[in-house]
């Protein structure tokens, strides 16, 4: 993932040390001001709020109001800064098993990745990952192997996401822990599944 960086102006200061430790976690440098004039040129992102926003700004924008977690908001600063203002396709890519390794993806561009151990949390960040990008194709890459949690997650996928046009695909599973990337196994083999899964659709 590559570096990422923001200004924040908020009046919520607990809001803010939220949004500020959630941003540290996940290698976001963000810019505290006051005033949106003395933000450096090259810097792409604001997180603020309407309220707080008094005047036009050559930055975009990241109303607070619009997310429904610190995390989702972090997101949405990762995308704007890798050139993705407008999503056309998210993809979820998860390794199946007793520990659930998942990558949440925009348009090719690595959001996120996470370890789940409870079906319901992954289910419920998986539906805002898609709300706030309400616009764009949702794709689910699960890998095959691990049948009966494979088969499990794709009947709780099916029951959440009823009204939702998704696409589920399933990519085998040989060889995906050993990816390159210092990160969690199980988040490595979701990788590797989005990988397999876009030379896929190009032939």
């Amino acid at each position: 993932m590559r570096c990422s960086k923001a200004a924040i102006m908020l009046q919520d200061r607990r809001l803010a040390d939220k949004i500020i430790k959630e941003a540290r976690s996940r290698g976001v440098t963000l810019m505290q001001v006051l005033d949106t004039h003395v933000i450096p040129l090259n810097t792409k992102v604001l997180i603020t709020s309407r309220s707080d926003l008094k005047e036009p700004t050559h930055l975009t924008p990241v109303f607070v109001e619009d997310f429904t977690s610190v995390r989702a908001i972090i997101d949405k600063v990762i995308e704007v800064n890798a050139g993705k203002k407008k999503i056309r396709e998210v993809t979820i890519s998860i390794d199946p098993g007793k520990r659930m390794g998942v990558a949440f993806i925009a348009d090719g561009v690595i959001i996120r990745t996470a370890n789940y151990t409870d079906y319901n949390n992954l289910i419920s960040d998986i539906l805002e990952f898609a709300n706030i990008h309400p616009t764009a194709q949702l794709n689910i890459v699960i890998g095959s192997g691990a049948g009966e949690y494979r088969d499990k997650l794709i009947e709780k996928i099916n029951q959440q996401f009823t009204d939702k046009s998704i696409n589920i695909y399933l990519i085998p599973e040989h060889g995906s822990s050993h990816h390159g990337i210092k990160i969690k196994i199980d988040e490595t083999a979701a990788l590797t599944f989005h990988k397999r899964f876009r030379k896929k659709l190009r032939r």
